[in-house]
């Protein structure tokens, strides 16, 4: 990538976290950030001036309002701006609407009873979700109108934000939660009667499965990960497969945890061959692992042994961040991680925290942003099947959602299971038909950038370091 342009930045009152909210807007336009103070000299290029009117001298300079309790531009989300109103003065305060919506200060304030029974706010109930916009990439849109006024200022060549021309990207990932449909069974088994007195719920849920599986023409069918792996491979597409390092039977899993263990016989020749086609394997972080900051090191280095690979990212199981999640991302740094793609909304299509690009959050203790890149989910499987709509509706429900993400230039993260990705079981048949007919779907739009979440993070971090060189 090229060097990018240089944009000359005022700030009306210095503020730690609105320098690093301007820094990340003006570098999702793809330019530098330079802060003078209000005398230094005007330079070639644009500049904007935050909370400060720009002065006569500076004649290719923007004005952005600073405004605290700006949170929702609500004239631009319904398309009631007009055109090149925004040009020479923003009188909106992106800045402070896009620190609330990347640091979730609205979620502070939420009514606990709002909050599902493992701590998840419903799309509905958030606060942009609540004015209708739980499914619009509202960021990127603040994005887009300081591109516009940045450019009729005089901005040139600004840095691609996706490789070779692409205007948006879309991340696959798979949670790996029950590639085996009786894993229960294995783990009862193998357990011995420590485990039966420790976990007596595994031995009720073994109870059941038993008499499924005596019945059971196909017990195998959730192990789909060759014909999946295959069907993407076919469109030149990639995708991350994060498998689960604490089993429910573990140290400290919980009933709420993956049954199966990676330790078992079955999965040394699955990461092998994962290994040889270059397929990213992440974790899978336990639903307790919140809890202890050193359970995220521990659970990475057990997937690292047994994979043979190097884990560079996560994702929660449940979504289960805790009520910290400040804290639980802050955890994730110490770990190591480089990228994170937990924060999410469960219940249904859209962006949790209104923003459809990577982004490091800022945590309040270290009073910075955080090292590890946050990687927004757009959907996950089982919020599109709620109604048990057919594999056909599901795909055209989820369509509209990609193309907010195509039009704003931006990233959205599918979640699939990899037992609902490939259509080779009854139960999770037209899940997986809604998946593939997406991926076919997706290959048509050169404009698309599909891949994995590692290459993401990889492509996000090599332009961040232009913009900050």
């Amino acid at each position: 990538m090229r060097s990018p342009p240089t944009v000359q930045v005022v700030l009306g009152q210095p503020s730690a976290r609105h320098e690093e909210a301007i820094k990340w807007l003006i570098g999702a336009v793809g330019a530098r950030t330079a802060f003078v103070g209000p005398s230094a000299a005007p330079s070639d290029g644009p500049c904007l001036h935050y909370g400060i009117e720009p002065t006569g001298e500076h004649d290719r300079c923007i004005g952005v309002v600073a405004a605290p309790s700006h949170r929702l531009w609500t004239d631009l989300l319904d398309h009631r701006l007009p055109p090149g109103a925004a040009h020479r003065r923003i009188d909106f305060d992106i800045v402070a609407a896009t620190s609330a919506l990347l640091d979730d200060s609205e979620a502070a304030s939420v009514d606990p009873r709002l909050l599902d029974r493992h701590g998840r706010l419903r799309a509905a109930d958030s606060y942009h979700g609540r004015a209708g916009h739980a499914g619009t990439a509202i960021v990127n849109r603040y994005v887009e109108v300081l591109a516009d006024a940045l450019l009729a200022a005089g901005l040139r060549d600004p840095l691609p934000r996706w490789p070779s021309g692409r205007r948006a990207a879309i991340g696959l990932s798979h949670d790996v939660d029950r590639p085996d449909k009786y894993a229960v069974l294995g783990a009862v088994a193998r357990g011995g009667p420590r485990t039966w007195a420790r976990h007596p719920d595994l031995v009720l849920r073994a109870g059941r499965d038993i008499v499924r599986w005596a019945r059971d023409s196909d017990r195998d069918d959730f192990w789909v990960f060759e014909p999946l792996i295959a069907s993407e491979q076919r469109l030149a597409l990639r995708s991350t497969f994060l498998f689960a390092s604490m089993p429910s039977h573990g140290g400290y899993g919980s009933r709420h945890d993956v049954h199966y263990d990676i330790g078992w016989p079955r999965f040394g020749p699955l990461f092998a061959s994962m290994r040889e086609a270059h397929v990213e394997i992440g974790l899978h972080a336990s639903y307790e692992a919140y809890r202890w900051p050193d359970r995220f090191a521990a659970e990475r280095r057990r997937l690292e042994d047994v994979a043979g690979v190097t884990v560079r990212g996560l994702r929660h199981h449940y979504w289960h961040l805790g009520p910290d999640v400040d804290r639980t991302l802050r955890a994730h740094e110490e770990a190591g991680f480089t990228y994170d793609s937990s924060i999410a909304f469960n219940d249904a299509p859209g962006l949790r925290r209104g923003v459809a690009l990577p982004y490091r959050p800022w945590d309040p203790a270290l009073a910075r942003p955080l090292r590890v890149l946050q990687l927004p989910v757009l959907a996950m499987d089982s919020a599109l099947f709620a109604s048990a709509a057919s594999g056909e509706r599901a795909a055209e429900r989820l369509w509209p959602f990609i193309e907010e993400v195509l039009r704003t230039g931006g990233l959205g993260v599918l979640d699939w299971h990899v037992r609902a990705s490939y259509p080779h079981n009854r139960e999770y048949r037209s899940w997986a038909e809604c998946y593939q007919l997406t991926l076919e779907r997706l290959a048509t739009i050169p404009e698309l950038w599909v891949t994995d979440l590692g290459s993401l993070e990889r492509w996000w971090t090599e332009r961040e370091e232009l913009l900050s060189g």
